[in-house]
């Protein structure tokens, strides 16, 4: 499986990661945590996401930030 993650969804996690720091010292990090744990999963489950029209799958993350 190939994994490729648009520039356009790179910049929005960097953006939220940012936004989510500035919120709270230490949240941004938990927010990386959360998207590499999706990503990890993804890469293990490459065929639970359903396929998409444009050929890709898609994984929300759990609600974030948990308290």
């Amino acid at each position: 499986m190939k994994l490729r993650i648009t520039s356009n969804v790179r910049r929005e996690i960097q953006e939220a990661a940012e936004y989510y720091e500035a919120e709270r010292a230490g949240l941004g990090d938990r927010f990386w945590q959360e998207v590499d744990a999706h990503v990890r999963w993804i890469l293990e489950n490459p065929t639970v996401p359903r396929l998409r029209n444009g050929d890709y799958r898609r994984v929300n993350l759990q609600i974030f930030p948990t308290t």
